[in-house]
C-alpha cells in the first residue's frame, strides 16, 4: 500500500459528532481516486500500521484535495483531528481541534484552517472498487444510508450531477435527530437544483430515530420507508450502512422487483 504525507487544510463542523475535513496530499494519491465509494487509509503515526483508520472520500474524483466526513469523537478525534497532540502523546485538551469542534455553538459552522505541516498525516492511495456507476441511468436513483455514510453519498451525488444529464435522485437517510444531519447547505442546493442545472435534483427524505415533538417527517429505520418512494425494476439502488440494514434493504428491494445487478455497494 502506497502512503504519502498529507495535511488537514480545513475542518467544518457539521453535527455534534461529524466533521467535514479537507486534506491536501500528493497528486499521485489524488489521481488514484477514480470512482465514488473508494476509500483511503489515514494514520497520524510514522508507523503507518498504527492508528490506521479507513475513510471514504466525500468529494467526487478529480478535485485538487480529498474531503472526508468523520466522527470527531474517540479514536478519530485523537488520531486524525489532533495529529499534534497524538504525536506528542498528550490527551485531548480544551485547546485541541476536536474539543473546539465539540464546543462550537450555532447552526452555521465556520470553516477553520487546521493544517499542521510539522506533524503531517499519512494517507494511502485510493482503495477498493467503489460504487459501480457506469450502468446507472438518469432516472430513479435511490440512495439509502445512515450516519457518516452521508460522506460517501455526497461524493456519489456530486459525481452524478457532473456526469448524468437529468439524474433524479432520492436519498433516504437515517439519523438520530435533526441536528445529526450533516451537509444541510448542500441538501438545500440539491433539492432546489444543482447550480445552473435545475433538471438535476435530489429528494432528501430523512428518518429520525430520536425525533423531538416538533418533527413531522419519517421516523425509524430507513428501510421501513421504501413504500414512500418510487421503487421498481428500473431503480438503481446504492446502499451504505450496517450489515443488517444492508441485508434488509436488499431483501425489500428484491420484493419490489429490483434486480441484484442494480443494487450497488462500495465494497
Amino acid at each position: 500500500m502506497k502512503f504519502s504525507k498529507a495535511t488537514i487544510i480545513k475542518q467544518v463542523p457539521q453535527t455534534p459528532e461529524l466533521t467535514h475535513i479537507e486534506v491536501e496530499c500528493d497528486a499521485s494519491i489524488l489521481k488514484s481516486f477514480t470512482t465514488p465509494g473508494q476509500y483511503v487509509g489515514i494514520s497520524s503515526s510514522n508507523d503507518r500500521t498504527r492508528f490506521l483508520k479507513y475513510y471514504a472520500m466525500s468529494n467526487p474524483p478529480g478535485e485538487k484535495h480529498f474531503s472526508f466526513l468523520i466522527k470527531n469523537t474517540g479514536e478519530a478525534a485523537k488520531n486524525i483531528l489532533d495529529p499534534w497532540y497524538r504525536s506528542q502523546g498528550k490527551p485531548l485538551t480544551q485547546n485541541s481541534v476536536a474539543s473546539r469542534i465539540l464546543n462550537q455553538q450555532g447552526s452555521s459552522p465556520k470553516p477553520t484552517s487546521v493544517g499542521d505541516k510539522k506533524n503531517p498525516l499519512l494517507i494511502s492511495e485510493a482503495l477498493g472498487n467503489g460504487f459501480a456507476t457506469s450502468q446507472t441511468s438518469d432516472q430513479n436513483i435511490l440512495l439509502v444510508g445512515v450516519g457518516s455514510c452521508f460522506g460517501v453519498f455526497r461524493s456519489l451525488i456530486l459525481h452524478f450531477f457532473s456526469t448524468l444529464k437529468k439524474p433524479q435522485i432520492t436519498f433516504l437517510y437515517g439519523a438520530k435527530t435533526a441536528e445529526d444531519i450533516p451537509y444541510q447547505k448542500d441538501i438545500e442546493t440539491w433539492e432546489v437544483g444543482a447550480g445552473s442545472k435545475p433538471a438535476q435534483r435530489m429528494q432528501f427524505l430523512p428518518s429520525l430515530s430520536r425525533p423531538n415533538k416538533n418533527w413531522n417527517g419519517l421516523i425509524g429505520h430507513v428501510q421501513t420507508h421504501f413504500d414512500s418512494v418510487l421503487i421498481n425494476a428500473q431503480t438503481s439502488a446504492y446502499l451504505c450502512g450496517m450489515k443488517e440494514m444492508i441485508e434488509d434493504c436488499q431483501k425489500k428491494l428484491a420484493q419490489k422487483g429490483v434486480s441484484p445487478h442494480s443494487i450497488f455497494l462500495n465494497y
